[in-house]
């Protein structure tokens, strides 16, 4: 199952939005849910 590219964005959107003083070094994004 793919994810919607909103999904991602918004993935995206709050790792940048994090606060100044925190650091994210790495992002990974897959889906939740598998299709059958």
């Amino acid at each position: 199952m793919a994810m919607s590219p909103y999904s991602v964005a918004r993935a995206i959107a709050y790792a940048i939005n994090e606060p100044e003083d925190a650091g994210v070094n790495e992002i990974t994004i897959r889906p939740t849910l598998r299709a059958l």
